[in-house]
């Protein structure tokens, strides 16, 4: 073969090394490379990754989530070894210029040999949404339910929660996503509810003091469990009859801030009134009684969550046995 044709080969083989990302520091700089500029299908050929996983962990890995906003600052092998597994150390900037590795830690891509290829063993990231108000996810725009389980994401730097919602503000610090990192905490966030989601949540609470003076599906207890008649007390459980009044819904709202739970517990700023009458056997009587008493509501048990568009939903279905405790004189 002749010399020139040697050299033909020779340069074609360099060609396809550093095209291919063989090497594995070149590998990961690909990988990333293509995931800022949202070229996904590239991002995995550049990682030897065949194809996505599915299930409920991969519901975010999705090209609508892809978007810049950081690039690579520091990205090297933490060994000189050529020997499979190769660690590449990594730390991602934001457009700002300053390194979010602070809040982050470092990441790790382990990438191995596969046959005669290098492949990128853990080329996401695992984040677990922290327990709150809000029952979905939102990454640049693109909206998931909110689950307990843990979820995958692309490599990069996201700003959570930042599409408007008319019901709540959302304080939502950067989450840098890198595999590989040595610590794990939950992503948390901090609702505040703002007055138009105020404004739905009273109108759902009157919906509920409603429903609950119309026996459906919920009611009120008296503080103490029990109800004053001549000559002694009824206890709930022996009432009967008993029926309700509003006299006047109390007024309500969300706390400001909430972070962390399942939900925004509501809280009574004005309570309300309601009159419940009916009959009963005082404890250790042989007689029964009528009563008759105004009691006042202090306190709510509907808790809400909030959702993509701004609707508020609440633990009252119209058929779920909630109780309102009311103080009774």
């Amino acid at each position: 073969m002749g010399a020139g044709v040697c050299a033909v080969l020779v340069a074609v083989v360099g060609v396809l090394v550093v095209t291919r990302g063989d090497e594995p520091v070149d590998m990961v700089r690909d990988y990333l490379s293509a995931l800022r500029e949202g070229r996904l299908d590239a991002a995995l050929r550049a990682a030897n990754v065949d194809g996505l996983p599915t299930g409920e962990q991969a519901g975010l890995l999705d090209a609508a989530t892809l978007r810049g906003g950081w690039r690579v600052g520091s990205l090297e092998a933490e060994s000189t070894s050529r020997e499979s597994p190769v660690v590449v150390r990594v730390t991602l900037l934001d457009d700002a210029d300053h390194p979010t590795v602070a809040r982050s830690g470092e990441g790790r891509f382990t990438v191995v040999r596969d046959g005669g290829d290098w492949r990128i063993e853990n080329p996401f990231h695992e984040v677990t949404f922290a327990d709150s108000a809000l029952g979905y996810i939102e990454i640049n725009g693109f909206t998931r339910p909110r689950g307990k389980h843990p979820y995958l994401l692309f490599p990069g730097i996201y700003q959570p929660y930042a599409a408007a919602n008319g019901a709540v503000t959302v304080a939502a610090p950067p989450l840098v996503a890198l595999p590989g990192q040595h610590t794990r905490r939950p992503y948390v966030v901090e609702v505040r509810v703002t007055a138009a989601g105020n404004r739905s949540y009273q109108a759902l609470s009157d919906i509920f003091f409603d429903g609950c003076a119309a026996a459906r599906g919920c009611g009120f207890t008296p503080l103490g469990d029990y109800y004053r008649v001549p000559g002694g007390v009824v206890r709930s459980d022996k009432a009967t009859g008993v029926r309700a009044t509003i006299v006047r819904r109390p007024e309500v709202n969300l706390p400001g801030v909430m972070s962390g739970g399942s939900g925004l517990f509501g809280q009574v700023t004005v309570p309300g009134e309601v009159r419940l009458t009916g009959r009963g056997a005082p404890a250790g009587g042989n007689w029964t009684a009528a009563f008759a008493q105004t009691c006042l509501i202090r306190q709510t048990p509907l808790v809400a969550t909030i959702a993509a568009d701004g609707t508020i939903t609440t633990n009252w279905t119209g058929d779920s046995a909630l109780r309102a405790v009311v103080s009774c004189y």
